[in-house]
């Protein structure tokens, strides 16, 4: 698929959403956005089976760490920051290949997913490490996130794979005036056909404000040794 291929074939999804009704599944955006095949988990393949399995040991072991240790002192996102590092460690310690991906069409590390990393059978598999406090689980708010801004889209696919969501469901303490969370409970999800939305949003960056755009500024004042005045002329 050329760039103008998957230009038009957005520009359909998008004329699409626009119709009462429709919706998106995960491994028609990512397969459409990456240019890669997604595949889905078989119950019947022994390799998937095992790649379950081995997901699933690494993420119990995370887990029992991070009971052990529970995380005192940081913010919501502190903690989920912390879950994808011990995560990480697990799979390492496991002997999983593992590293951060760069996609084909995106410029930097930042993104969709957390992880990549390759199964006994030299198969690639996508993971995403998530936190979820208990009592929320009926939040609507985004949490898999696949952003198609600018000029990097923000998902680092670039191999067909399975795409493997690692969850872990959190109480959060209140000791003092400092917060606790601890893990109470661990899911793995096949991400394949999960539903997603499509949220329209324009942006712009400081770049295009301030330096592409100057002629933009109607008027300005510094502050004396601040950065001199731009001109307007």
């Amino acid at each position: 698929m050329d760039s103008a291929q998957r230009v038009d074939l957005l520009r359909r999804m998008v004329a699409l959403y626009r119709q009462d009704g429709a919706s998106f599944r995960f491994h028609e955006v990512v397969s459409a956005v990456a240019d890669v095949p997604v595949h889905a988990i078989d119950p019947n393949d022994h390799r998937d089976a095992e790649l379950l399995s081995a997901i699933n040991g690494a993420a119990e072991v995370a887990f029992e760490r991070l009971r052990g240790a529970p995380k005192r002192g940081v913010s919501a996102q502190g903690f989920g920051n912390h879950v994808k590092r011990v995560m990480g460690i697990v799979l390492r310690e496991r002997e999983f290949e593992l590293h951060k991906p760069r996609g084909k069409f995106s410029g930097g590390a930042t993104g969709y997913p957390d992880f990549e990393i390759a199964d006994r059978h030299s198969r690639t598999a996508c993971l995403l490490v998530k936190t979820c406090a208990t009592g929320r689980t009926d939040d609507t708010r985004p949490v898999v996130v696949i952003s198609l801004s600018g000029k990097h889209p923000g998902i680092n696919v670039s191999k067909p794979a399975r795409h493997l969501l690692v969850a872990f469901r959190h109480e959060r303490l209140v000791e003092g005036d400092a917060e606790t969370f601890r893990p109470i409970k661990w899911t793995v999800h096949d991400l394949f056909d999960l539903e997603v939305d499509l949220s329209y949003s324009y942006s712009s960056s400081n770049q295009a404000l301030y330096v592409d755009r100057g002629d933009l500024i109607l008027r300005q004042g510094a502050v004396e040794g601040d950065d001199p005045p731009i001109s307007l002329l």
